[in-house]
């Protein structure tokens, strides 16, 4: 249940972003807690791995479909978080090969 209304608030703060002037302190706010949202989606995964077990026994977390679902859709997201952050410092190559940057947002 909780988890559920970590999607939807993450859905609001999506809906609620300025598409005309993407460096709002609104925009800013929103990122925040999206960033903070995303992190607790995949806190909610990892734990959700540890206490089924990967894949050796009935009942693991890899093989039920829809955790399979929710594996997908959490990891393209990790996927596409650095992007996100890169596009907010600038498309420098700088950036792409600086890690540390990564904290940029």
């Amino acid at each position: 249940m909780c988890i559920l209304l970590v999607i939807a608030m993450s859905s609001i703060a999506l809906a609620a972003e300025d598409p005309v002037w993407p460096e709002s302190p609104r925009n800013n706010v929103l990122r925040y807690f999206g960033l903070r949202l995303h992190g607790s989606v995949h806190f909610e995964m990892l734990i959700k791995m540890v206490d089924l077990g990967l894949v050796l026994h009935q009942g693991s977390y890899f093989r039920d479909l829809w955790n399979i679902l929710d594996f997908i859709v959490v990891s393209g997201a990790l996927v596409a978080l650095p992007s996100r952050c890169f596009d907010c410092c600038g498309d420098s190559l700088k950036n792409v090969l600086n890690i540390s940057s990564y904290t940029c947002c």
